[in-house]
């Protein structure tokens, strides 16, 4: 992997967005980096950010199209490495200079997925229910396992990276790196919940369903 892409689909959060790309710290990256921001019907945020020096490329959809669809947009557009973020994380410092380090040293045909350590930022905890891989990295070898390069099965809305923890399980080409730590700003860090979080709620009793069904039929996106 000589380059990653990192995208992070936002709505109406300008203000997380902000501090979120504050902390990447994208200066100190010592190899090519792209940082990506899919704008998920929210012009505001798009004018915001439109001249912004820490982000490569910013993307406008009409409508509200969710996380999945945003994140698919951007890694079917990438050519390396692929890593999907969120837009109320806090990353530590030297963040992707450690984390493209522990991907090659783990997977050097660009083959696997490496899950990032995401803690309550409140508390200093995983949680229980949280996936192995909530935010990771893929290489340009995995991420051509899917149709079109895109990493999400496209029927969810926003809950969805199950798969690919569960494909990298079925497969043995997954790691939780536990050194790479990031900071989820959410309400159960005790940060109050706004519009775009309560949106993503609605789904999540729909996209669960929809992950129950497809694993009683023995379905695997990418697999």
């Amino acid at each position: 992997m000589n380059e990653i892409t990192l995208v992070i689909p936002t709505r109406d959060r300008v203000a997380k967005l902000d501090r979120c790309l504050d902390s990447i710290g994208k200066d100190k990256i010592n190899f090519p980096f792209k940082l990506v921001v899919v704008c998920d019907g929210c012009e505001k945020t798009h004018d915001k950010f439109s001249n912004d020096e820490r982000v490569d490329r910013l993307f406008f959809i009409d409508g509200h199209h969710g996380s999945v669809f945003c994140r698919n947009y951007a890694s079917s557009r990438c050519n390396d490495g692929f890593s999907w973020g969120v837009d109320d994380v806090v990353y530590e410092d030297d963040f992707f200079n450690r984390a493209i380090e522990s991907y090659s040293k783990r997977f050097p045909d660009d083959d696997g997925v490496l899950g990032f350590n995401v803690l309550n930022n409140k508390h200093r905890v995983r949680k229980a229910s949280q996936s192995i891989c909530g935010l990771g990295l893929v290489g340009k070898k995995w991420l051509e396992r899917y149709p079109e390069k895109k990493l999400l099965y496209p029927e969810y809305f926003h809950f969805s990276i199950q798969e690919v923890a569960t494909l990298g399980t079925k497969l043995n080409k997954i790691y939780l790196d536990m050194s790479l730590k990031v900071y989820h700003l959410s309400p159960a860090a005790g940060e109050p919940a706004d519009k775009t979080h309560s949106e993503a709620r609605r789904h999540r009793v729909e996209d669960k369903q929809l992950f129950r069904e497809r694993c009683a039929q023995g379905l695997v996106w990418g697999g």
